[in-house]
């Protein structure tokens, strides 16, 4: 990773400064829960042993709870996890968008805890809650894309690091993903909390 041959890049930090992520998986055991909540019709089960969840923890999500906690990334979150933006469409029928909008909460909220000790319940409780979303204050921003339509933009107003942008009517990986208001807001995000710009917070 750091270079050799010659190019010795040992002095550079390797931390990650900031991530921006699109429709991510983040708590396999919920994902058809979540899409039969959100009315879709599940044709390939992520429950299924011979799906690509199950088969990257080695066993049935459904058995397999302990590994499916270590999967998820919300539970390596605290104050000092690196700013993420969270990027998902909320008519996607394969990955459902409720599981952003609830990694986006628990990053948030865990940001806030001090306390670890019980950050396993406190992510339970986020991802198993039955509100609608958004559930707390957040701050709201309006982006009306190139190619038509509209996104929001989510964030905490005490804890401005993390984002969750969702776009209305986009499913999965599609092309409303490569609008340019879209790619202006990622920038925009990476310029914001990269290290080397100075007015990275």
């Amino acid at each position: 990773l750091l270079g050799e041959d010659g190019c010795d890049l040992r002095e550079l930090s390797t931390s990650v400064s900031c991530a921006v992520t699109f429709y991510p998986p983040s708590r396999f055991d919920l994902l058809d829960k979540m899409l039969q909540h959100e009315g879709w019709l599940i044709i390939d089960s992520h429950d299924d042993p011979s799906s690509p969840e199950s088969i990257f923890l080695g066993g049935p999500i459904q058995t397999i709870p302990e590994k499916v906690r270590a999967a998820c990334p919300a539970t390596y979150a605290g104050p000092l996890t690196p700013p993420m933006l969270i990027v998902h469409g909320d008519t996607d029928p394969m990955i459902p968008v409720e599981q952003s909008r609830r990694l986006f909460q628990a990053l948030v909220t865990l940001r806030n805890s001090k306390d670890s000790s019980d950050r396993a319940s406190v992510i339970d409780n986020v991802f198993n809650c039955s509100s609608e979303f958004p559930a707390h204050d957040y701050c709201q921003e309006r982006l009306d894309l190139e190619f038509g339509g509209t996104a929001t933009v989510y964030s905490s107003k005490d804890h401005p690091h993390h984002e969750y942008l969702e776009i209305k009517g986009a499913g999965h990986a599609t092309n409303t993903f490569s609008d340019g208001v879209l790619e202006a807001r990622v920038l925009a995000f990476f310029r914001k909390w990269l290290k080397d710009e100075p007015d990275a917070e």
